[in-house]
Formats: C-alpha cells, structure tokens, sequence
C-alpha cells in the first residue's frame, strides 16, 4: 500500500520544493518507517505492506500527528477471505438451484398447459372429423393439411424449448466454473501477499 503526503505551507498553500523528509515520522502497526521518499515537489511518498488482520499507520511532522491520521484499517485473513468465497459459491450454488427449481416448475405448467391444450385440440379434431364427414372431400382434405402445419408448428416450439434448456444448463456451468477459478485465483493472490 502506498501512502502519499502533500506538504501545505503557514499560508494554507501547497509547498512547491521538498526538503522536509527528515521531518516526518512515519509509524506503522509498532513499527518506524524510515524509507520516505521526497519528490521534490512538496510530496513524500512511503510504501507499507499492510498484514492480515488489524493495521494503524501514524504520520507526524515535527512530532505533531498530521490531521486525519492515525488511521485504523482491517485486511482479511487468508482463512476470512477463503470463507467469503465459499459463501459465495454456496450463495451462488443456492441461486442455480433456485433457477433450476423455477425452470422445473415452469417445464411442469407448460407440460400441464400443453396436456390441457391437447385434449382441448383432441376435442376439436373429434368435432372437427364429424364435420369433416358431412362435408365434401376436398375440404376434409384442407382440413388435414391445416393440422399437420399446427403440429409441425408444436413440434417446432417443442424443439426450441429444449434447445433453450440445453443453453441454461451450459451456461449455469460456465458461471460455476468462472466462480471457482475466481476462487483459486484470489487464493494464489493472497498467497503470494
């Protein structure tokens, strides 16, 4: 972590030139931090690696602590950080199946609209195959034709729907598998901090 000061003059201004650096005690967890750089411009600089758990860093100029310091933070430990991702995985394991559940739910209302719709065009063809006998043999003809296109139609719709099946499901793997090289590549990451 880098922390970077500006310098401000009796006026209020900021300071132009640097000089200041054997100035400026720098404090960080107990601890001095010796390597400051000065910029020249009225800017120091200092890098501090912050550690798992509970961090303070103190800035003085001329033993006077410097306004808005000291400041308190808290870094994740390694073992905070693997529970984190693992809630989300499991948090994200629990919305895929809530997905799959609704998705279970809806194939069965649309299987149960379908079976209504079938017995419903059952009915239809029974009324429609007595009217088909008292009518000529051309119009029963047209009739039959007008079936087979509402059947290729259901069969269509049929096949989208399971190809739309095929792609969530493979999507819900991707989304799973980026979760977990997420997972590992944060775990290298701290590990390597």
């Amino acid at each position: 972590m880098n922390f970077v000061l500006r310098a401000i003059a009796r006026s209020g201004d900021f300071k132009l030139v640097g000089g200041d650096r054997d100035n400026i005690q720098v404090e960080a967890n107990g601890q001095n931090i010796t390597l400051i750089e000065d910029a020249g411009d009225g800017s120091y600089s200092f890098d501090y690696k912050c550690i798992p758990g509970d961090n303070n860093v103190s800035v003085a100029v001329r033993s006077q602590i410097v306004r808005g310091f000291p400041i308190s933070f808290r870094r994740k430990t390694l073992e905070e950080i693997e529970e984190d991702l693992l809630r989300k995985v499991e948090e994200e394991k629990r919305r895929e199946e809530e997905i799959e559940r609704q998705m279970q739910m809806e194939m069965e209302m649309e299987m149960e609209l379908q079976r209504q719709q079938e017995e419903d065009e059952e009915r239809r063809r029974q009324e429609e195959e007595e009217e088909e006998r008292r009518n000529k043999e051309s119009w029963r003809k047209n009739k039959e034709d007008e079936n087979k296109k509402r059947q290729k139609s259901e069969d269509d719709k049929k096949k989208k729907e399971k190809e739309n099946r095929k792609k969530n499901k493979k999507e819900k793997q991707h989304r799973i598998l980026r979760l977990l090289l997420l997972l590992l590549l944060l775990l290298l990451l701290h590990r390597k901090l």
